[in-house]
């Protein structure tokens, strides 16, 4: 037996393939290519880089105008550069490996970088949950 291909398979046979999706049983706008995933991505999600860079700038003033007042929440600037630099790392992941895989017909990557993608979603949103 070859070393991993236990796991391999299994995470094949757990993954969502563009061509297993049946676009007529469904009038939703969901994507339904590489293409238009990419896009899709893009457009809604990496979009929000200049407005969190602003929000990050916007709580650094209000911590220096609010500085002395006792409910004013300190930690916020920093939270925010905090999530703003692992949003960065996540989308340049995208941009640079999981987008070029999934146009590349991905030669049977394209779930296991799809899966490292969800998982590394579901810590932004653990480490959200938590602050």
């Amino acid at each position: 037996m070859i070393l991993g291909s236990a796991s391999d398979d299994a995470a094949r046979s757990n993954a969502t393939t563009f061509d297993t999706i049946d676009e007529s049983a469904s009038t939703d706008t969901t994507p339904r290519t590489p293409q238009t995933l990419i896009f899709f991505i893009l457009e809604k999600y990496h979009t929000h880089r200049r407005e969190l860079a602003e929000l990050c700038g916007l709580a650094r003033k209000v911590e220096v105008v609010h500085a002395t007042h006792a409910a004013a929440r300190h930690s916020l600037a920093a939270f925010l550069v905090a999530m703003l630099g692992e949003r960065e790392e996540h989308m340049s992941k995208e941009e640079q490996m999981l987008f070029p895989t999934l146009l590349s017909d991905g030669g049977g990557c394209a779930p296991f970088a799809m899966r490292r993608m969800r998982m590394e979603h579901e810590g932004h949103e653990r480490h959200l949950d938590a602050s």
